[in-house]
């Protein structure tokens, strides 16, 4: 007789079944019963099942961590039975494993491709041995990832995700026990994207330099604000995680603006700054200047370091790790440590470097060089290879996902170079590439020809290499680096004063003979015009913003200025009815909270033995709903609980979490006599044993005491 294994999840039926063979005249008939050792009856007194092999008893009274035995005899054909045959005995564990706590990296994460989480629950019966978990977009959803078995794992790493920066991702996980039982659904409290301490970190914003932001751009060219500072601005913006704007100027200052136009302080660093500051992941700024320094200041603008090279620093730096990159048009390539400025290693060019440093996710840093090469260089500062071209090199390298290098030269080319360093392909331009390529989210290459007076022109590649289509820019010649979003609109400058917002769209038309053709061509959304030449690479911030400066001396923010929403809603004001409950009461609490600019999008909440904690009910969302009245949380008494609330609106900003008072779990009142009991307060919950119910009605009923006393 083989039985459901060692636990059964059922406290109302027993299952089993069984194999007995009879040569001679066959088995006509089965009889089973169950009890509480091999053999015995008291749970299941004797049935007949006729000729089954397999049988499930119901209408049984079990009970949790009592073992069980299911008994078969069986009789042939000539009315003889068999010996009785019992199961090994299996246990009742009827509860399900405890919510699983469910814990991810923090409230926000810095990679695009991949998400983590750990989760814990138990079972004091049967144990523990299988979760599954699913990811979505909102807590129990399952639009990144279907409900999926860890095993027994306590964590998961999702891969080859593409994860949209916008939106806030949720593991679900449940447990099932050794008797099958299901846990409920526990839930993390949700993770997002940013860039470490930036939104834009640096030049070309990633360490792979693909000009590709994390946010939809602004449809509209709508002004949101202006700094002007005292020189021409050719550095491009660099946006912190909080929305601070760090942009450099010909009179040798680094500003720090907010998110509103105000400039917050302004470093004086005594020489002109030319290339992009980069933001280091402690919120740290590193900056090169005309003086041939590289110099590492506080998000506050305190001066940390600063290291001399041999010429200009037009380049702009580059953190990865640990380290600083950047070159200098003394020749060489620097590799500097980011806490103390110590040189690591330098390795020398032929020609000054203008060219900023990207980094592969192997440690290889790529740049160019004005003595026409393209470099890769291994992470111990050796070289791994050189790429000739026959001019300068002035733009930044931007690495595809494949690893082919992408970079224009002053040869009139742009080109491909595989990762080994050999050429994939070229395409010829007719004039000089100082413009450092953008990589839309499908591949397509964008990069601007020309320079300062020219005529020029803006190019949209394939991955290979053949063109997707061409935007003349008559006296608009083209040294800005353009930027990329998510919808693959992408944004330029020129040298006519105005910067561009164009985006692919399929053109159909009629070639004749009855039939149509598709073709994709370029469609302007806005241009804005400054007061001179634009050099200057945008950055995309989270609030749709393109932040850029002009040859006029002046930053400019546009943006939709009718749809931002800067700041978080109110922290949540969380209430709940009582400071003490009963077991058995439902738990009950309230909330609210502001969003003046635009409106509370959800709110998750959380219960557990601590301000913030989750032990008892793991993040969840409650839409917009502003309350909860639950009656399954497995409360202890004399224990005390909070509630706690966060709230999200519509662009992704979630408030300070509110916190409710304590809530302490009393135990009930227990009376002996009804005369006692009627001293209790109205309303409250009371207990009472031993007393005879003599009426009951929809809304109360009637006890009296034994002896007939009045009650």
């Amino acid at each position: 007789v083989t039985d459901t294994g060692v636990y059964w999840g059922y406290r109302t039926s027993l299952w089993a079944s069984w194999s007995s063979t009879d040569p001679e005249s066959g088995i006509v008939e089965c009889e089973v019963s169950a009890g509480t050792s091999p053999g015995a009856t008291d749970v299941a007194t004797w049935r007949r099942v006729g000729p089954a092999t397999s049988y499930t008893i119901t209408g049984l009274h079990l009970s949790d961590g009592v073992t069980y035995y299911f008994n078969v005899r069986i009789c042939n054909g000539a009315g003889i039975w068999s010996a009785i045959g019992s199961s090994d005995g299996v246990i009742i564990d009827s509860t399900p494993p405890t919510t699983p706590i469910v814990i991810d990296d923090g409230d926000t994460t810095s990679v695009l491709d991949r998400l983590h989480a750990t989760w814990f629950s138990s079972d004091p019966e049967s144990g523990v041995v299988e979760y599954v978990y699913c990811v979505g977009t909102s807590p129990g959803a399952t639009d990144v990832a279907s409900w999926t078995s860890a095993g027994t794992a306590h964590e998961v790493t999702l891969t080859g995700l593409a994860i949209d920066p916008m939106l806030r991702y949720y593991f679900s996980v449940k447990a099932r026990s050794g008797s099958g039982a299901w846990s409920a659904t526990g839930c993390s409290d949700g993770i997002g994207y940013t860039s470490g301490a930036a939104i834009w970190s640096r030049f070309r914003n990633d360490s792979r330099c693909q000009g590709r932001g994390l946010f939809n751009a602004t449809r509209t060219s709508d002004l949101a604000w202006t700094v002007t500072t005292e020189g021409i601005v050719e550095s491009s913006p660099a946006i912190a995680a909080d929305g601070t704007t760090y942009v450099g100027s010909y009179d040798g200052k680094l500003y720090a603006i907010t998110q509103n136009g105000t400039i917050r302080w302004a470093a004086d660093l005594g020489s002109p700054v030319c290339g992009s500051p980069a933001i280091a992941d402690d919120g740290g700024i590193l900056v090169g200047t005309f003086d041939g320094r590289i110099r590492s200041l506080s998000k506050y603008g305190d001066q940390r370091w600063s290291y001399a090279t041999g010429g200009m620093v037009l380049s702009s730096p580059l953190v990865k790790g640990d380290i600083v990159y950047v070159g200098s048009t003394d020749k060489f390539l620097y590799a500097l440590d980011l806490a103390t400025g110590a040189k690591l290693w330098s390795y020398p060019t032929g020609g000054g470097i203008y060219s900023s440093p990207a980094v592969d996710d192997a440690g290889v840093v790529y740049f160019g060089s004005d003595d026409g090469a393209l470099y890769a260089i291994n992470p111990d500062g050796t070289r791994k290879w050189r790429h000739l071209t026959y001019s300068s090199i002035v733009p930044a390298p931007a690495i595809g996902h494949d690893g082919v290098i992408y970079v224009g030269s002053g040869d009139g080319y742009f080109y491909a170079i595989n990762p080994d360093g050999t050429r994939k392909w070229r395409f010829e331009t007719r004039l000089p590439v100082d413009s450092s390529a953008a990589i839309g989210p499908d591949g397509t290459l964008y990069f601007g020809t020309g320079y300062e007076g020219s005529d020029g022109r803006f190019y949209a590649l394939r991955p290979d290499g053949t063109e997707l289509w061409h935007i003349d820019l008559p006296g608009g010649g083209m040294t800005c680096s353009p930027a990329v979003d998510p919808s693959g609109t992408v944004y330029f400058g020129t040298s006519d004063k105005k910067v561009y917002a164009y985006i692919s769209t399929m053109q159909t038309s009629s070639p004749g003979q009855g039939g149509t053709s598709q073709t994709i061509v370029p469609t302007k959304i806005w241009e804005f015009a400054t007061g001179d030449s634009v050099a200057s690479s945008p950055a995309l911030g989270a609030d749709g913003s393109v932040v850029f400066g002009s040859y006029d001396g002046k930053i400019y923010c546009v943006r939709d200025t009718t749809s931002k929403d800067l700041t978080p809603p109110t922290t949540p004001v969380v209430t709940v009815p009582s400071a003490t409950m009963m077991v058995g009461d439902r738990f009950v609490a309230s909330w609210s909270a502001l969003d003046p600019d635009s409106m509370v999008a959800e709110y998750t909440y959380a219960i557990g033995t601590t301000p913030g904690g989750c032990d008892l009910v793991g993040w969840t969302s409650s839409g917009i709903e502003t309350s909860i009245a639950r009656d399954d949380l497995p409360l202890e008494v004399g224990r005390t609980y909070y509630v706690s609330v966060k709230a999200r609106n519509p662009s992704q900003r979630w408030s300070d979490m509110g916190v409710s008072p304590p809530v302490t779990v009393a135990p009930e009142v227990g009376f002996d006599t009804l005369a006692s009991l009627k001293t209790h307060v109205d309303g409250a919950r009371a207990s009472i044993a031993g007393k005879t119910v003599t009426a009951v009605f929809d809304d109360c009923f009637f006890i009296e005491e034994p002896d007939r006393f009045a009650g």
